[in-house]
């Protein structure tokens, strides 16, 4: 079995337990305190977690990280179990969803390498500023950062730091759309250069960039189609928009993200092929940064 299969059955017993509907097995831990209910519950509810936690990987375009993923998924269980009373009559499945989101979403904010932020509104605060920027054409200039210090409820200064922060990272998938939300969205265009910030801070944030450029120009033309078209941008210019012509008006369009099912289609694979190759290309991407005595 390879490493990303374990990774969808390592909950999985031997020989497997009495099977029973899953609000059972969580009424029976509560009632009995017993883990083994709790373990049963894992072994039969696995693949829907699995499915869960890929949606999260797909929404943030956070490859590789799978197994932390859905780690902090298991401990937003464990926290719904010490807050859920079924006598209330929502079911454990239902009641559960915040807690496991919101664990997700704490592991997002915390691993970042760029920017880190404390809190959960700390962290919808800098989603906001970075949307801001982007609606401003991440223009650096002092006016626009007084714009988005006052919308935000932050000082300048302030504001200008969660800026220069937010566009640092090292990882190509966490350029491509690090902040995206409801009210603005990321891309690997997004990667500009803020010239307040300290000239090494600078030096480093360019040379990366140029890496990872030369780097996906490099790649295999396929890996360069798959990578491209998983994340939604154009593999020529790293634009996630393009222009249609509507009524005769110009209007611009985001690229859509495409499923592995649906590239496996697109290239004569299967869906574990497309995601053996995207894996593969992030993973070759993430090696000419790291091979890089400068960075």
């Amino acid at each position: 079995m390879k490493a990303w299969e374990k990774e969808l059955f390592n909950y999985q017993l031997t020989p497997a337990p009495p099977k029973m509907p899953a609000q059972e097995y969580i009424e029976k831990y509560l009632a009995e305190k017993d883990e083994k209910y709790f373990s049963w519950y894992l072994h039969y509810n696995e693949k829907y977690i699995n499915e869960k936690v890929k949606g999260y990987v797909q929404e943030y375009a956070m490859q590789g990280h799978f197994m932390d993923m859905k780690s902090a998924y298991i401990f937003g269980l464990l926290q719904a179990l010490q807050n859920y009373n079924p006598e209330k009559g929502a079911s454990f499945n239902s009641f559960q969803s915040y807690y496991t989101k919101r664990a997700i979403d704490d592991y997002i904010r915390t691993m970042r390498t760029g920017y880190t932020v404390p809190t959960d509104a700390e962290y919808s605060l800098l989603r906001k500023a970075m949307a801001l920027y982007a609606e401003y054409d991440y223009t650096s200039d002092d006016e626009t950062i007084n714009k988005i210090a006052l919308a935000i409820g932050r000082k300048p200064k302030t504001a200008q730091k969660m800026i220069a922060g937010g566009m640092r990272n090292m990882m190509f998938t966490d350029f491509y759309r690090q902040y995206a939300d409801e009210d603005g969205e990321a891309s690997a265009e997004d990667v500009t250069v803020d010239s307040t910030t300290e000239p090494f801070r600078v030096f480093y944030h360019e040379r990366r960039l140029k890496i990872l450029c030369e780097a996906f120009d490099n790649l295999e033309y396929r890996e360069r189609a798959i990578v491209a078209e998983h994340l939604g941008f154009c593999e020529n210019c790293w634009s996630t928009r393009y222009v249609d012509i509507i009524n005769g008006r110009k209007v611009k369009r985001k690229f859509e993200k495409t499923a592995f099912i649906d590239l496996a289609g697109e290239h004569g694979i299967v869906p574990s092929s497309a995601d053996r190759i995207f894996r593969g290309a992030i993973d070759k991407l993430r090696k000419a940064l790291e091979d890089d005595k400068w960075l």
